[in-house]
């Protein structure tokens, strides 16, 4: 799973501080390059663009 940064979508840094950075959860559909990734979000939707890494992260779920 996947988070996507939320500033590369919208001018999100003139909202303020608080507002989340990340955005997702997504899945990997295809890498494009080594670093260039094809995303799908969970209602199995493909997003229209491609997305560098620097701009995703890792999603880890905590378990209790």
């Amino acid at each position: 799973m996947i988070l996507r940064k939320l500033e590369v979508m919208s001018n999100i840094e003139s909202i303020g501080k608080l507002v989340p950075k990340w955005h997702g959860l997504f899945r990997v559909v295809m890498v494009i390059k080594k670093n260039t990734y094809h995303l799908q979000d969970m209602d199995g939707k493909t997003l229209p663009h491609t997305w560098h890494f620097d701009n995703l992260k890792m999603y880890y779920e905590q378990l209790e």
